[in-house]
């Protein structure tokens, strides 16, 4: 029996780095030198394998399995097995396909396990024929030299082995021994390329190789599923350009390859034959060598000489390696708009001027909305019982009347903007609420009255505590005084401990009420009468201020009880509320654009704090609460987009859910887009938690943050009260179950989160985003926390 050798034809070594907290400036200008060349094959086979799962040759029974392809499908599937084994192995088999089924792929049989089979790759610098074995699916590429080697890659186990895409070669059939021989049909052309001085803000993200009057590349692809012939296999036509991906398999280029190292290396194969022309001719050729980064475009031309006896030097035919030379140079930014910040942000006065434009055109955005139904009027000049409300010159004038319309599909209630209103929305499915008129957006406030204006303070038996004369029955989260020009009260929860005793939480001092209040602008809720005390150093309340906003436990915009609602909330104006500016349950779709949302949140969500911990030492948990805009559930669409959203309790946005015992938990297309968030205590905060045995049936999919300045959270914002004060951070995560899939975080700033800038989890390295062209500025001495971005451009401020 004939023996028949194979060689591999792509090995690239994926190298994980750790990133470095360290200053990256951002450098244009410069070229980038490829340097395209073949080494000897054997260097191929420098691989770094792990000590453990080595087979040293093949045993008598390990197989491998010939597909055969013809016209473009699975023509037929044969087996092969070894007899004798041993570093070279002897396979036996008949093959069933005809001479004339050029192009063949060759996997690893299904032995044993028929969902995995097996895969292998060689030891360090050895081209002998020695295997590592370990579960998972694979293939191969022919490559035209000898000796061989068979390499193939674990199932993402062996994230240094890199995938090899499915080969060509011809088919010798001898029917006497019923043996196959896997002849030459592959040229290559290994690119390597020598980047020393590209920033190191920059990623790349593919090469392509273009040539002129010729069409030598084709691309390939397959799903082959061993068990029969039904698979379908794909084949492009011959193309004059070629694209290997970093970050997809294309030609057998395993992800994971960035700008980190400084270099890159791929084997391009090349197809030649009658059907397919090379780049060889009677006249010269170009080809045009581009490599593309995130943020920048290099390319250079190269000339290929005519094809003219001793002179030709590009001999682009099966069996054939080739070497190619180019210095490349900037032509362009890959996506101006993406890579916009990363240019042009490098200090944080560049950070003020982007929040401010941003801040400005929110604040000035007109009403975008599409409404097919019923339009209603609301002004603070209407009425709610005589007017139609279906025009602007016959306005509604309250929430209350708002609230009890009969809502259908695709209605719209417009409020005027320039006016007030107190209270909440609830909001029906399919309507889009916004704003009608000139100026300012319409303010929909959650705050029953203005402390300052109406009701009084009276002094008490204490000095400088007084209590304001009206009775609020919903938990106040807070006091904000002049539109939070002059900052908020700090809410007095007393803690309790094992013996039932009640703590300040701050200065741990024994606090029983109202009396026991001593520091300025502590405020103190007796929910028991509804009365509010405030100390106040500085005399009375309703002379030091001219506003003081009483945020209540309510939702302005809510949803709760409408499950599976779609709506839309556009150029409204939403403050001073004890819960969420927007906040509802499962949705279809919710939409918030161009809203300006502050002062949000900080009512207890429960009362943990009454009860005595169960263990000496410990003491109770307060839990206040308060999103900006918050999905608590399910959506199939939810979009933030293109909002001013400061000041926070909690989250700016957030979506969150816990179901652990059904499956199909998702959160289809999410963005968070050109949105503005600051001081909040996270500016994004996401997890779903499910049961363990759901976690592949659940997750986020299709999950977008672009384009957003989020800055300054923890410490900056007034929701910093809390007591779990080591939890804030930028973007958080509160697990690792987190499953995404189509996760993307690019072209933000992200600017100072204390105690930590990130907090991003994630289970599996393909959960966590790909993040690129973002800008990060952490404070001195305060955590990084998880960086996920390779090069980051990342500058440390002392701040």
């Amino acid at each position: 029996m004939r023996l028949y050798h194979i060689l591999i034809g792509f090995a690239l070594v994926c190298a994980c780095t750790r990133i470095q907290e360290t200053r990256c400036e951002f450098e244009t200008g410069r070229d980038i030198t490829l340097n395209v060349s073949m080494e000897d094959l054997a260097s191929k086979a420098t691989y770094t394998a792990d000590a453990s799962g080595l087979k040293c040759s093949w045993d008598a029974g390990d197989s491998i399995s010939i597909v055969s392809l013809h016209n473009g499908a699975v023509a037929s599937v044969n087996t092969f097995t070894t007899e004798s084994g041993g570093r070279i192995a002897s396979f036996r088999g008949r093959f069933s396909g005809r001479k004339t089924d050029a192009v063949i792929a060759v996997f690893p049989a299904l032995k044993n396990d028929p969902g995995n089979g097996y895969c292998s790759a060689p030891l360090p610098g050895n081209i002998g024929g020695v295997f590592k074995l370990s579960m998972g699916g694979s293939s191969l590429l022919l490559s035209p030299d000898t000796p061989c080697v068979f390499s193939q890659s674990a199932n993402g186990d062996f994230s240094h082995v890199a995938y090899i895409d499915i080969m060509t070669g011809d088919v010798d059939i001898n029917t006497d021994d019923g043996s196959v021989t896997l002849s030459k049909h592959v040229a290559l052309i290994k690119v390597t390329a020598s980047i020393p001085s590209l920033p190191t803000s920059e990623k790349i993200l593919k090469l392509t190789l273009k040539s002129t009057a010729a069409t030598p590349f084709t691309d390939c692809s397959a799903s082959l599923p061993l068990a029969s012939a039904s698979g379908v296999w794909t084949t492009s036509v011959p193309s004059d350009s070629t694209v290997l991906n970093f970050g997809a398999m294309t030609h057998g280029v395993f992800a994971g390859f960035s700008s980190s190292n400084r270099t890159l290396t791929a084997y391009v194969p090349v197809f030649p034959n009658s059907g397919t022309p090379a780049f060889q001719g009677d006249s010269e050729r170009k080809l045009t060598v581009t490599v593309t980064t995130d943020l920048s475009v290099y390319s250079a031309e190269k000339t290929i000489p005519a094809k003219t006896g001793s002179e030709y030097s590009f001999p682009l035919e099966a069996g054939t390696i080739n070497t190619i030379n180019a210095t490349l140079s900037r032509t362009g930014d890959a996506d101006s708009d993406l890579t916009e910040w990363v240019r042009t942000v490098k200090s944080l006065a560049d950070v003020n001027v982007k929040a401010d434009a941003l801040k400005t055109a929110i604040l000035n955005s007109q009403s975008e909305y599409t409404i097919s139904g019923t339009t209603y009027y609301v002004s603070n000049s209407g009425n709610d019982n005589f007017n139609s409300g279906t025009s602007p010159s016959s306005p509604f004038k309250t929430l209350d009347k708002v609230n009890s319309l009969t809502l259908n599909k695709g209605d719209g209630v417009l409020f005027k903007r320039g006016d007030v209103w107190r209270g909440k929305i609830n909001m029906k499915n399919g309507v889009t609420y916004s704003a009608y008129g000139e100026g300012q957006k319409p303010r929909i406030y959650g705050s029953p009255c203005d402390a300052a204006k109406e009701g009084s303070w009276s002094t008490t038996s204490v000095s400088n505590i007084y209590r304001y004369s009206k009775t609020i029955s919903q938990d106040a989260g807070t006091l904000i005084f002049e539109e939070g020009n002059a900052g908020c009260a700090y809410k007095v929860v007393p803690r309790k401990d094992y013996d039932g005793n009640t703590w300040h939480p701050v200065t741990m001092e024994s606090f029983t009420g109202w009396q026991d209040l001593k520091r300025d602008l502590d405020m103190y809720h007796d929910r028991s009468t509804g009365y509010i005390y405030l100390y106040s150093a500085s005399g009375n309340p309703k002379n030091r201020w001219t506003s003081i906003e009483i945020p209540v436990r309510q939702n302005v915009f809510d949803a709760w009880g409408n499950n599976g609602i779609s709506a839309v909330v556009d150029n409204i104006c939403i403050k001073y509320t004890g819960a969420h500016g927007v906040g509802t349950g499962n949705v279809k779709s919710l939409v918030v654009t161009n809203c300006e949302i502050g002062w949000i949140g900080g009512s207890l969500q429960n009362n943990n704090h009454e009860t005595a911990p169960t263990t000496p030492g410990q003491l109770s948990r307060i839990v206040r609460y308060g999103n900006g805009v918050e999905i608590y559930g399910t959506c199939e669409e939810f979009r933030v987009d293109h909002n001013w959203i400061y000041q926070v309790y909690d989250a700016g946005v957030t979506h969150q859910y816990t179901e652990k015992t059904k499956p199909n938990i998702y959160c289809d297309n999410v963005s968070y887009v050109n949105n503005l968030i600051e001081r909040c205590v996270y500016a994004i905060e996401y997890w779903l938690s499910v049961g363990d045995e759901y976690l592949e049936q659940s997750g986020m999919r299709n999950f977008l943050i672009k384009g957003n300045i989020m800055r300054m959270t923890g410490e900056w914002s007034w929701g910093f009260q809390r007591f779990n004060q080591e939890s804030p951070a930028v973007i958080k995560t509160w697990n690792n179950k987190c499953r995404a899939i189509n996760y993307r975080m690019e072209k933000n700033i992200i600017d100072r989160g204390k105690p930590t800038l990130l907090n991003i989890n994630a289970a599996r390295t393909e959960w966590l985003p790909l993040c690129r062209a973002n800008v990060y500025f952490h404070q001195w001495g305060a955590d990084l926390g998880t960086m996920i971005e390779e090069n980051p451009k990342l500058y440390y401020v002392f701040n």
